[in-house]
């Protein structure tokens, strides 16, 4: 399984990855009320969905938004973006899930369009991949509502590089969405 994670991030699995192949799972999130019950989809956006969970511990529903890419002939998840507002801050975040077996040193870089490269670091790595919490000030959320692509870079367990686009289209209404429900 690791062996053909990584060759698929190698390079020769990545250009079978189709458009955007939104889902609903479950997912830990930095946003998700604690004893939440299960993820409840209401909505989609072009290329994202709205997740909402309640929380009964808390009285309290949390919401956010998602796109994943998917390997078209195993349906692999390649990477999934959430997109929400942190429970303790109020401000939002993404959350960037890798798949396990990538270099973790390296990082990742994020763009929208032609703009600004940012790196970030890896916060953790769980069962379902490896994640980097990307805080999101207000320039980067007025880039993502007006951006059509995201732009990741990252590499694999042989350090190579690896470049995938996420479609921005629907993200507007999708993260307007999160505070209406």
């Amino acid at each position: 399984m690791h062996r053909r994670i990584l060759e698929a991030l190698g390079g020769w699995l990545i250009p079978r990855i189709g458009r955007p192949h939104v889902v609903a799972a479950v997912a830990l999130t930095l946003w998700a009320a604690p004893g939440a019950a299960e993820p409840e989809k209401r909505g989609e956006f072009k290329d994202w969905v709205l997740i909402c969970d309640h929380s009964d511990e808390l009285n309290e529903e949390r919401c956010f938004i998602l796109q994943e890419l998917r390997v078209k002939e195993t349906n692999q998840r390649v990477v999934r973006i959430e997109v929400g507002f942190v429970a303790k801050t109020g401000q939002p975040a993404a959350l960037i899930t890798l798949p396990l077996g990538i270099s973790l040193q390296h990082g990742m870089l994020f763009q929208v369009d032609q703009g600004e490269q940012t790196r970030y670091a890896f916060t953790r790595c769980v069962p379902g991949g490896c994640i980097a919490a990307v805080p999101l000030s207000d320039a980067q959320i007025a880039a993502l509502k007006a951006g059509s692509v995201a732009h990741l870079q990252f590499h694999d367990g042989l350090a190579r590089e690896v470049n995938l686009d996420m479609s921005l289209s629907g993200f507007t209404a999708a993260f307007a969405s999160i505070n209406d429900n």
